[in-house]
């Protein structure tokens, strides 16, 4: 028990150092976190964007703190190097806090360019950090660095997840037996402070930097228990050499055209599998057992391999559709997996492999930066690539005109029609720069099917209309009206429903039975007196007519109530059921319906 609780209070401990080491981050750290329980608090939505601008502005101070601390620590030993680079940390955390007011006060937000930018800055802040902290000496280097930052984010992870399950069981067991009345805000202040607990902990693992200085610290700190060792020589590295295994022989099914991968698919596993294999491939750097160093044989050539195949695919998807935000990122990936394979292949030895990974993080750093960048970034660039490629095809079929969208005079090639969709599509939901000519609200159905004088389409691989007469489903809405109820006597909630309905009266007892299905058919009504049957009503032909009605003209949209309307009779009863919504899709010949009931209202004869 006391090893337990002097490993904890040593843990805990690191909170302080933290404060000591890093005051500038922990200072950026309880800012971000008194801002949270203030919004929590209190109604602070005036001033959402302001708060945003502040808490993203604190949260970079914080991670770029560390990243100066430490190279003042290891590079610069001026009496007042501690105090400047600090004070950098903050001066930062100001001038990124205006920069982003300056740029979303427009809109009253921060953009998604901006916070991401933010965000590249974090990730190259924490990436220098761990670098300098692994300057080549005796002590340490790259890989153990980069490890030792691992090992700080799992403790503190593993602690501040103990806090927040320890106090949130609290704080129910007070409200569930003290005091039932208790605000539910209690919880989001025990979150933001674990939260905060968990960042110090992380903060005050790190030894201290400087040379000679707490190695004691540093060898505890970089020190790799034997369970983790195990776990990625003999779980983690196998798993990777399965995938590679599973990657080859795709590449060579795609080579003889046996089967065909969704790119989504394949640009997801290629990033698993890139950053999962270059980062095994560091955490093992040093580890003596035969299937590691195995691995680090197979990784960089089989990498270099599948690579080949994967720039042919994306090389057809370019053709195909033309630069967007996947492909982009397939792209950097890519980039970074080559460079880092070949890396790896002229470095083999151990000592030099150290510095291909240092190298890699480097690489990963510069790719990071440039998708951030206006003009060559992940937003911009295929934002241009997709103007340009929709701009030629409009132009192509006479659609472009002096600045102006003109509808086409003769119906576009099924392939012209999909390309456009598909580049419209894009534009309508990016935040890139765009052509004054280009609306936005081209997305909808309607507003696509007057400016470009036909409806949207989409192909299968095999150039077949994907959904078929009926390409992009139909979503009907009952509009908001009165309708005459004054001569029913009962009325009977659908919403929701799966359970029959009883009704009660002197005749006998009703019972009216709603299914609804998907892929199996129509929906249908059944009621019953006593057990036999009054009304049953399938709305297959209803569906079709909507369906016949609204395919042509309409792929969403809010139509009059009396046409979603379904009167029924029985021998005893009249009734009139109502529906909210409908929405009809096809999909390779399959029709998929689902429909929402509203109110059922029911009079005897």
């Amino acid at each position: 028990m006391s090893k337990i609780l002097k490993s904890v209070s040593g843990v805990l401990s690191g909170a302080g150092r933290a404060a000591k080491a890093y005051p500038a981050t922990v200072l950026c750290a309880v800012a971000f976190a008194v801002i949270s329980l203030l919004q929590i608090q209190f109604d602070l939505s005036r001033y959402e964007f302001v708060l945003s601008c502040m808490k993203w502005a604190l949260a970079l101070g914080a991670i770029f703190g560390m990243a100066a601390v430490a190279a003042q620590e290891c590079y610069f030993s001026q009496k007042n190097a501690p105090l400047a680079s600090n004070l950098l940390a903050l001066g930062v955390a100001v001038i990124v806090y205006i920069a982003l007011y300056l740029s979303g006060a427009g809109e009253g937000r921060v953009s998604e360019a901006a916070g991401m930018r933010v965000l590249a800055a974090m990730f190259v802040s924490i990436v220098a950090y761990v670098m300098i902290a692994g300057r080549r000496s005796e002590e340490t280097d790259f890989v153990r660095s980069l490890f030792m930052a691992h090992k700080s984010f799992f403790i503190a992870f593993i602690y501040g997840l103990v806090a927040l399950v320890g106090a949130s069981g609290v704080a129910g067991a007070v409200q569930g037996l003290i005091y039932p009345d208790m605000s539910i805000k209690v919880y989001g202040y025990i979150t933001t402070l674990a939260g905060l607990l968990a960042f110090l902990l992380f903060v005050g693992y790190f030894p201290p930097l400087g040379a000679g200085k707490a190695p004691e610290r540093r060898e505890q700190a970089q020190r790799k228990p034997q369970f983790i060792a195990m776990l990625l020589s003999y779980i983690l590295i196998p798993i990777m050499l399965a995938l590679t295994v599973v990657l080859l022989i795709w590449a060579l099914l795609n080579v003889f055209g046996i089967t065909k991968s969704d790119f989504g698919e394949l640009a997801a596993i290629a990033a698993a599998y890139t950053i999962g294999g270059l980062w095994l491939h560091a955490m093992t750097s040093d580890s003596e057992a035969g299937v590691a160093k195995l691995y680090r044989a197979v990784y960089p050539v089989a990498a270099i391999i599948i690579l080949i195949f994967e720039a042919w695919a994306v090389i057809r998807r370019l053709l195909l559709f033309g630069l967007k935000t996947t492909e982009y990122a397939f792209i950097l990936i890519w980039v970074l997996a080559a460079a880092g394979s070949l890396l790896l292949l002229a470095m083999r030895d151990r000592d030099r492999r150290k510095q291909a990974h240092r190298a890699i993080a480097a690489v990963a750093c510069a790719l990071v930066v440039v998708a951030v960048l206006p003009a060559v970034g992940y937003i911009d660039l295929p934002v241009a690539a997709q103007v340009a490629r929709l701009q030629s095809l409009l132009e192509s079929e006479g659609m472009l005109k002096d600045g102006k969208l003109i509808p086409a005079a003769e119906m576009p090639s099924p392939a012209a029609r999909a390309a456009i969709t598909d580049a419209v599509d894009f534009l309508a939901y990016s935040e890139g720069k765009l052509h004054a000519w280009f609306d936005k609200d081209l997305a909808y159905g309607e507003v696509f099917r007057e400016k470009m004088g036909f409806d949207k389409l989409w192909l299968n691989e095999d150039g077949t209309p994907s959904g078929g007469d009926l390409p992009h489903g139909i979503f009907l809405y009952a509009e908001p009206e009165a309708i005459r109820i004054e001569e029913f006597t009962w009325a009977v909630n659908l919403t929701g429903r799966q359970a029959d309905v009883v009704v009660k009266t002197n005749r006998g007892e009703y019972i009216i039975s709603w299914q609804n299905t998907v892929d199996k058919g129509s929906p249908s009504i059944k009621i019953t007196l006593d057990g036999n049957v009054e009304i049953e009503r399938s709305l297959e032909d209803f569906i079709s007519q909507l369906a016949d009605k609204y395919s042509a003209s309409s792929d969403k949209g809010t139509i009059a109530q009396s046409e979603l309307l379904i009167e029924l009779e029985g021998q005893n009863i009249y009734a009139l059921l109502t529906l909210s919504e409908v929405s009809i899709s096809e999909y390779e010949g399959k029709r998929s319906v689902w429909v929402s009931p509203s109110m059922l209202y029911i009079k005897e004869k």
